[in-house]
């Protein structure tokens, strides 16, 4: 938190980060979702990565990175805002951060 940042990583059964959020602290009180980057792997390999970028006024960028051969995609769309706001968490309680499906 004192780098007005909190990252959450979601790791799959062979331990691999596959999915991972950034949210940063607006004013000490609440959190907003500003990233979230899902990979696909190939052994222990990353061969593809899709990374979501939130904006606080519902501009969303979407980057789809191929890695082998490597090709890069993007795409800009909107969204509702709203789901993406948290209540910081007091020390410890991480639970409402740690919901997979947002």
């Amino acid at each position: 938190m004192d780098k007005r940042m909190v990252g959450v990583g979601f790791l799959d059964d062979e331990g691999r980060e596959y999915l991972t959020y950034q949210f940063h602290s607006l004013n000490g009180e609440q959190l907003f979702l500003t990233m979230a980057t899902h990979r696909e792997f190939e052994a222990a390999k990353v061969i593809l990565g899709t990374t979501y970028i939130f904006n606080q006024q519902g501009t969303l960028v979407i980057r789809r990175e191929h890695l082998n051969p490597y090709r890069l995609e993007e795409i800009q769309s909107t969204f509702d805002p709203t789901g993406n706001y948290e209540p910081a968490p007091a020390f410890g309680d991480y639970s409402t951060l740690m919901k997979i499906n947002r």
